[in-house]
């Protein structure tokens, strides 16, 4: 409530986000599983964003919130990654921090 009165341009970002059906934008979080391409990769070397145009808005690990990581933080397993962007932009970074790298 306090945000709302302290940042309504945020709170109005927000509600924008989760309301608008034009914007065709989501939030969702991700697990990385053992065995993903991105594990012991930074951000910027898992190409989340180039390959899918996803967001990285926060990193939980291990019960700690890590909000907007940079690009040199590095994925491991079981981070559970918080994502914004469309459908086909979040369908494909679930793929990516789900599939394994191995073939099988």
């Amino acid at each position: 409530m306090a945000a709302a009165i302290l940042k309504p341009g945020v709170v109005d970002f927000l509600d924008l986000l989760t309301h608008a059906e034009q914007m065709n934008l989501d939030i969702r979080s991700f697990a990385v599983r053992a065995g993903s391409a991105v594990v012991g990769k930074s951000i910027l070397e898992s190409g989340i964003w180039q390959q899918t145009g996803s967001t990285v808005l926060a990193v939980r690990r291990e019960g700690d919130l890590v909000p907007n990581p940079g690009p040199s933080f590095v994925l491991q397993e079981r981070d559970e990654l918080i994502l914004m962007g469309n459908s086909e932009q979040l369908d494909a970074a679930e793929k990516m921090l789900t599939n394994s790298s191995k073939s099988a």
